[in-house]
Parts: structure tokens; sequence; C-alpha cells
């Protein structure tokens, strides 16, 4: 299968009319999502025993599945405390458009299985080092969570809402994240030192910046201002038939297999 330069993605992006209240960034009929374009970032690097896993389905791709496992165990502290995280990034050479203008971003969640999650940006991302790991540089992260339902959902996360944070520690007077020049976006699960642990799925229809209109704390799709998580009846249509997907995914005994691998 041929794979487009990763530039081609981005620059449909940056044509987008300087008027427009929406950009589509993954998802939809003119950005498709390639799951080509993410790569896991779990525990394991640091000896833990997590893993995601990141499966687009539909032709072109239509929606993507993030799941996995959270493993508590491996990297317990003392005081029973763990730091457990699995997640899925955007791969090196991303290079969205320029978001300034923009002042939230919106997730169109059509399934969730109610655990808490968290969207992280950077809008550094350094040289690895000699031995490939990677450096550490300010993250930018906000977290969200979905009620498991079967309708749909919009969670609203506003850029001003998002804290910034350097090895898992909030970092205060840190400046604003620079919305022009955003390098990565990552999708994390964490166990929040053993609140969450085990088994994961959430399923995303597509990611949009959105601009609210002049003197309007809502846009035209209804958003408030303030972010939160908006559901809506009904199931969507790109994901009917296929549940099985994301029910597949919760089963325990398929995952722990996975994760003996």
């Amino acid at each position: 299968m041929s794979v487009c330069p990763r530039t081609c993605l981005w620059t449909a992006h940056a044509m987008a009319a300087a008027g427009d209240r929406t950009l589509d960034l993954f998802g939809g009929p003119k950005t498709p999502w390639n799951d080509l374009r993410w790569t896991d970032a779990d525990d394991r690097v640091r000896g833990g025993r997590s893993f995601s896993l990141f499966i687009g389905e539909g032709g072109p791709i239509r929606f993507v599945t993030f799941s996995g496992y959270l493993d508590t165990a491996a990297l317990a502290a003392p005081d029973g405390k763990t730091a457990a995280f699995a997640s899925h990034r955007t791969i090196d050479g991303y290079q969205p458009p320029d978001l300034s203008g923009y002042d939230a971003l919106v997730l169109d969640v059509p399934r969730s299985d109610g655990k808490t999650y968290t969207l992280v940006l950077k809008d550094v991302v350094a040289a690895k080092r000699l031995d490939g790991r990677e450096t550490s540089t300010l993250s930018w992260e906000h977290d969200f969570h979905c009620p498991g339902h079967q309708g749909s959902g919009r969670v609203v996360l506003r850029f001003s809402d998002f804290k910034p944070f350097y090895r898992g520690k909030r970092v205060p007077n840190a400046g604003e994240l620079d919305r022009r020049k955003i390098q990565r976006i990552a999708i994390m699960m964490r166990s929040f030192f053993g609140e969450q642990e085990g088994d994961f799925a959430l399923i995303l229809l597509s990611i949009t910046a959105y601009r609210y209109r002049p003197k309007s704390t809502t846009g035209p799709l209804g958003l408030s201002s303030e972010g939160g998580v908006l559901t809506e009846k009904g199931g969507q249509q790109d994901i009917k038939g296929r549940r099985t997907r994301f029910l597949a995914c919760l089963v325990p005994g398929w995952l722990r297999k996975r994760k003996q691998k």
C-alpha cells in the first residue's frame, strides 16, 4: 500500500480559508485517518508492561480505536503508587497548520469505556539521545472523561485549559502553549497513581480545531466555550455494525495474550 508523504496530509489543512470556524485535523472526507502516522509510546520504555494499539477501520479509514492494557504492577512503588501509562502519538516530522486562530480541539467520540484519558500537545520536541531515548520536554495536557454510552459525544478541550507538565509534574509559570507550531499530538491512558488499570478502549471519529464566533460563547455546533463533554442521542452511522470491534478490545483474555507476546 502506497503512503502519501507526511507533508501531504498537513498541506490540505493549511489551505483552509481564514474565515472557517472549524479545521479538520484527523478524520473526515478530506483528512481521513492514517494509523501509519501514529506510533506507540508506552511505559515499556521504563520497564513497564502496559501497551496500546491504534487501529483504523473503513476504507478510507473512517475511525480509529485506541485500546490496550494498563499494567500497574510492573512499576509499582514501595508506597503502592504507580505511574503506568500507555499512549499513541503522531510520528516524528508531523507539522500541523497554525492553530493560533482557534480556541479549542473537539474530539468526536462515538464510543467510550467511561475511563479518563489525556490529550497531550507538544510545541517543542528535542533531538533523541545517543542511546535512542527521547529527551524530555514540556508537555501540555488536558484530561477528559466520556461516560460509556451507545450514542455519540463531542469532547471540547479549550487550548487555554491545557496545563504544562514536565516528566509528570506540573510546571508553574511556564508561559503559554505556542499554537503556531505544535509538533506532536498524543492520546494517553494512565493510572493516575493507581486509580485506573486494566483494559481500555476508546473510538475516535475525528479531531477538529474549533473557533468560536466573535462575541459569542457558543458556535454553530452549539459547543460551550467552557469546554467539557457534550453527548448526543443516536449512534454514528460510520461505526454502525462494527461495534464488535469495540467489544473485542475489552475482552481480557484477548488483551492478555497480546500483552504476553
